[in-house]
């Protein structure tokens, strides 16, 4: 098949290059650095996996990247993958949508040969693709020239073209069985899983199913998050054990129920915002993801909380932040709890130094990034700090060790957003303090 996909994000870039290990692949981007990156075999992301799938789909020419001004030729479908942030007022943003069907009515007939598959991936408000896309095509070409389809994307950061090729399960809402099935067809060869469950239902279902289940996930995190802010006030409790004991329960999975920073990233914390605006325009109380949200801001006091000495005290003194990345093996910071963290900080007088082995600081947007300094390495980071926070479990931090990390530092005082070293052993002259930990975590 011929598709084009729109955006070449986290989402559109993923599905684009695998897809085009059976199919003739252009991405639409408007940001050209990202398309001269792409044509050239690399990867304006970073994403495990994805650079030796761009350069082999490119060297075979099923893959190439063009600008907004590309002249189209006939497809067969037409996949959407746009980012679809929050607004201020914590509803979906749909500007880019807008957008993009505004090119595919105006290009329409260039795009469309016979028939075409429309194909909807950005996370949007249930109803969404029917107005945007079947009501607005429906008014000016005939129905029978296209079929629409909406497909959730469940992409972990840092793992999405495993979650691409091995799917728990695929998801696909469909204007009717026609177009299911030529979808279906076309998508299945590109996965690696056998069998996997293949789940047809309405439009309106699928985008409510995407919004449902990262919400759920949210307010697992929250959960936890929630029993480690009450395990650091009981003396003795071990919040991992008590995870460990919950999670026993066949009933429940292990999955998003160990405490750290909370959620952040593209996906969750603007799903769990784009579902409670949904009910709240509805007139529904949404008491239970309001909780999620809240608990999900208080990382930074939390955090803040486990420094020993009072936050006035920390002004003019050298602070480190080890990672600025929202989780480890991605380089997005998007709603990463390392932004509240130094703004805090900085208002605090903190003189702040940032390291993270992966993020491109460039692109940190310029009110966030006057707050702190940029250093190339660990070591340079934590030199004559009076504090460090561990921000992102990054495999550099892990194996370079506690001892390492803070041998360097004026006073050893480490607070460990991601419980990394709560099973080390600790040496007396270092102060360690674990979120979900009532007292020194590890064993001194």
């Amino acid at each position: 098949m011929k598709i084009t996909v729109y955006g070449a994000g986290y989402v559109g870039l993923t599905t684009a290059a695998v897809l085009s290990t059976h199919h003739d692949v252009t991405v639409i981007e408007i940001d050209e650095r990202k398309v001269e990156l792409i044509n050239a075999g690399e990867t304006p992301i970073a994403e495990p996996d994805l650079a030796p799938l761009l350069r082999d789909g490119i060297s075979r020419g099923r893959l190439k990247a063009v600008g907004s001004d590309y002249k189209n030729s006939p497809q067969d479908a037409i996949l959407i993958c746009v980012n679809t942030p929050s607004s201020y007022d914590g509803s979906v943003d749909l500007k880019a949508v807008d957008s993009v069907m505004q090119s595919i009515e105006t290009n329409f007939d260039g795009y469309v040969d016979d028939y075409v598959i429309i194909g909807m991936r950005s996370t949007v408000p249930p109803g969404t693709t029917r107005t945007y896309v079947i009501d607005r095509l429906q008014k000016q070409f005939d129905s029978t020239r296209f079929g629409v389809v909406f497909q959730p994307e469940f992409l972990r950061q840092g793992h999405a073209i495993y979650d691409l090729r091995y799917p728990d399960r695929v998801i696909i809402g469909a204007s009717d069985q026609w177009v299911y099935n030529l979808y279906k067809d076309a998508i299945l060869p590109c996965i690696k899983r056998e069998n996997p469950p293949v789940i047809h239902m309405s439009i309106e279902s699928a985008e409510m199913c995407k919004y449902a289940s990262n919400s759920f996930l949210a307010t697992k995190i929250s959960f936890a998050n929630e029993m480690a802010s009450l395990a650091e006030k009981i003396p003795h409790v071990n919040i991992d054990d008590v995870m460990d004991g919950v999670v026993a329960d066949h009933r429940i999975c292990d999955s998003h129920l160990r405490p750290g920073l909370g959620f952040g990233g593209s996906c969750l914390p603007k799903d769990v915002s784009g579902l409670y605006h949904l009910g709240r325009q509805r007139e529904l109380p949404m008491n239970l993801l309001e909780s999620v949200q809240k608990v999900n801001r208080s990382t930074t006091d939390r955090l803040l909380s486990l420094v020993g000495i009072p936050l006035s005290e920390l002004k003019g003194k050298k602070i480190s932040i080890l990672g600025m990345a929202f989780k480890a093996d991605t380089d997005d910071i998007r709603d990463s709890p390392s932004i509240p963290l130094i703004q805090r900080l900085a208002s605090y007088g903190g003189d702040i130094h940032v390291h993270d082995p992966v993020v491109n600081f460039k692109i940190v947007p310029n009110e966030i990034a006057q707050l702190f300094s940029v250093c190339d390495s660990i070591e340079d980071c934590t030199r004559d700090s009076y504090l460090a926070f561990l921000m992102t479990d990054w495999k550099e931090y892990r194996s370079i060790g506690l001892v390492k990390i803070t041998e360097n530092m004026r006073e050893k005082y480490l607070v460990d957003g991601r419980r990394v070293f709560v099973n080390t052993e600790i040496p007396k002259n270092i102060t360690y303090r674990a979120i979900g930990s009532s007292t020194i975590s590890g064993i001194v």
